[in-house]
């Protein structure tokens, strides 16, 4: 038997989320999950949201604003 899994960022539209989408034997199925792809679109929201977000730079100079 055969599984869809997917994983963020891809160019097909599902649920109004852009997702890569593949369908793999069953056999192989745990190592696709175990690189990142989700058995259903939603789960790959917390997959995004799992990894840690980017630290933004600090504004330089704010004691130089006039306002």
């Amino acid at each position: 038997m055969k599984t869809m899994l997917y994983k963020a960022n891809g160019d097909v539209k599902i649920w109004g989320m852009k997702l890569q989408i593949i369908t793999v034997n069953d056999d192989e199925l745990e190592s696709y999950l175990k690189d990142g792809w989700c058995k259903n679109p939603n789960d790959t929201k917390k997959k995004t949201e799992d990894k840690p977000a980017t630290k933004k730079k600090a504004v330089k100079d704010a004691d130089h604003n006039e306002g």
